[in-house]
């Protein structure tokens, strides 16, 4: 049996580690296959806990992807999930990743095949577990034992085997609480920047549809709107493919094409900064971005450049409350994409003043800047965690 001690420790706490299994800390339990024919999208049954259901540290619902048992429950109590169960979704492209503690609210829903419940026993700390299951050496324990040429799949024995540093009781009912307080603290900068999001998205609506008119620096009003062409103000222009080959993940200028993360790194740009582009391809494409540094834009994705001055952060503003309507602009039953000719066809109300332009866009940056900011908290508080789990882990 192996034994360790981590780099940071409560000062408490002096016994070894010992190096174990999860098989001898916890139970395991997987879930049933029902037939489809008791399964309903409606809100009348008994609620089933899938793996879709099982984000990165949360379970989400939505109307699109919760479904219900319509059958007798009686023989399935085993499968029914309690509060502080630990839940891992086994397959799918983040295996391994996908993994929630179950709150009050989720109590008694049914576990259906292909999600794994891990719940401890008396010598372990679920919440513990949790961390360590989620966290890097997990993920990386799952690409290595993941050989399955398909659909990735970490088997039930698979999980129990994965080996952790198990401290007293005590000290990982410690270590639990710590990092819970962090985790707190990261979900309320995460429902923070969520609301910010919500309340731009409203006042854009409100702003763009002219139910809100900004006034002159007289408090005369501004005049009124036209209804144009995106090619009546702006070039599209598509941009050139890179081969894979070309790209790294140390050189300086991002290349964005087709997603909305870049694609790789290369040491040549094709864009100055403070470009607006347009994904033309692929699962994102519509989706309307600013790209602040020079980058180079690939060949699944449109620059959108300005005839007339404009300004550029408020012909962004303007394109992504239009952002819906130009993804609904998709072709293609395989990949989709969005033609170029659509794209410049695109009609929008534009402001006519130059000076409402500004007042629209410094008042929508302004909301942006404070996104921003919590979204910098956010990012600093996951590398501050991510050094946690580094140091108090073996």
């Amino acid at each position: 049996m192996e034994i360790l001690q981590p780099k940071l420790r409560f000062p408490e706490f002096k016994e070894n580690w010992e190096i174990e299994a999860l098989e001898e800390y916890i139970d395991l339990f997987s879930g049933i296959a029902l037939k489809s024919e008791e399964i309903s999208e409606d809100n009348n049954g008994t609620p089933i806990l899938r793996g879709i259901n099982i984000t990165e540290g949360s379970i989400r619902h939505t109307k699109e992807i919760d479904r219900y048992y319509l059958g007798n429950v009686d023989k399935l109590q085993k499968y029914f999930v309690k509060e502080d169960d630990l839940v891992l979704g086994m397959d799918g492209s983040k295996v391994g990743k996908n993994v929630a503690l179950i709150k009050k609210d989720d109590e008694n829903a049914i576990l259906i095949q292909r999600v794994a419940r891990l719940r401890s026993n008396s010598k372990s700390n679920i919440r513990y577990i949790y961390q360590q299951v989620f966290s890097k050496k997990f993920h990386d324990y799952v690409d290595i034992v993941n050989t399955s040429s398909g659909i990735p799949h970490i088997s039930s024995q698979q999980i129990k085997d994965f080996k952790i540093g198990f401290p007293s009781l005590e000290e990982q009912t410690k270590i639990a609480n710590f990092l819970s307080s962090v985790d707190e603290k990261l979900n309320l900068l995460k429902e923070k920047k969520t609301l910010l999001e919500d309340y731009k998205k409203g006042i854009m609506q409100k702003i763009f549809n002219q139910e809100i008119r900004f006034k002159d620096d007289n408090g005369n009003d501004f005049e009124d709107w036209e209804e144009v062409k995106l090619s009546d103000f702006a070039e599209v222009n598509k941009g050139n493919q890179l081969n894979k080959d070309d790209l790294n993940d140390f050189e300086t200028y991002p290349c964005i094409s087709g997603g909305i993360e870049p694609s790789g790194y290369t040491n040549k740009y094709n864009r100055e900064e403070n470009t607006i582009i347009i994904s033309e391809g692929g699962n994102s494409c519509g989706y309307v971005n600013f790209v602040k540094t020079k980058f180079w834009c690939g060949g699944h994705c449109y620059s959108i450049d300005l005839l007339n001055n404009f300004s550029k952060t408020f012909v962004y503003q303007l394109l992504k409350f239009y952002q819906d309507e130009i993804m609904r602009l998709r072709v293609g039953s395989g990949l989709p994409n969005i033609q170029k000719k659509d794209l410049k066809n695109l009609i929008v109300n534009l402001p006519s003043s130059l000076g409402e332009q500004t007042k629209i866009t410094n008042f929508l940056s302004a909301i942006d800047g404070k996104i921003e900011l919590v979204s910098n908290q956010i990012q600093d508080t996951q590398e501050y965690k991510k050094g946690l789990l580094q140091q108090m882990f073996v």
